[in-house]
């Protein structure tokens, strides 16, 4: 089976996210879930999953993986991550770069074990299985509608040097420790290792970062769990 098709609009929400041009229809295969699903309903949940358009534009790098902003055919939102290739040309497939290439994959599994302990937690995406694009590992989970920390300072600097507000910093601290603080509950402990703030979202789905600075809370979201 064809692992990515081009998208072709149909009528509907589909039509609507085809028009950029830059999305595509991809088959997740080999769909793994992230949790205990029951037989009985297996078929249903791994059906939101496997077939998505994926939206290339939205692409966001890391360190070995690139986020993508997806739907299912019933409109629902996902965040596709996928395994990045090694950049760069030369070597085929020789000793070092298949070595590379699984220093990559055992890397990109361990972000998806770590990030699997913490999804239940609030504050961490929900995180809904892994699978297959052609040869390329992918995860799919929750779509954070909002921006990252990093956007929101500029957005909220009160002078010409880009500072916040002394409270709105106090607020922001006090709403990250309590988040960092849940990681307690996973045995054995989890470290992060890169809470920066390109790496800590401001979650708009239910109010802007307006809001939520009117309201003195933050709906805080750790994200990118490649050095966990």
């Amino acid at each position: 089976m064809t692992a990515v098709l081009e998208a072709r609009p149909v009528g509907g929400a589909l039509a609507d996210d085809t028009r950029s041009g830059s999305v595509r229809l991809f088959r997740v295969e080999a769909f793994e879930p992230a949790v205990y699903v029951a037989p009985e309903h297996r078929d249903a949940y791994e059906r939101r999953f496997v077939t998505l358009l994926v939206d290339e534009a939205s692409r966001r790098r890391g360190g070995v993986g690139e986020v993508l902003h997806a739907r299912n055919p019933r409109g629902e939102r996902f965040a596709l991550k996928r395994l990045r290739r090694a950049d760069g040309g030369g070597g085929g497939g020789g000793p070092l770069n298949i070595g590379l290439a699984e220093a990559r994959r055992a890397a990109f599994d361990a972000e998806y074990d770590a990030h699997r302990v913490l999804s239940p937690l609030r504050g961490f995406p929900r995180l809904y299985g892994r699978g297959r694009v052609g040869e390329d590992s992918v995860i799919v989970m929750e779509w954070v509608e909002g921006v990252t920390l990093e956007e929101a300072a500029r957005a909220l600097a009160v002078d010409d040097e880009g500072r916040l507000s002394p409270l709105t910093v106090a607020r922001i601290g006090r709403d990250l420790f309590d988040l960092l603080a849940r990681m307690a509950y996973v045995e054995g402990g989890l470290a992060h290792r890169d809470v920066a703030p390109r790496n800590i979202m401001i979650d708009t789905g239910q109010l802007s970062v307006a809001d939520q600075v009117e309201e003195g809370a933050f709906q805080l979201v750790l994200v990118d769990f490649g050095s966990a």
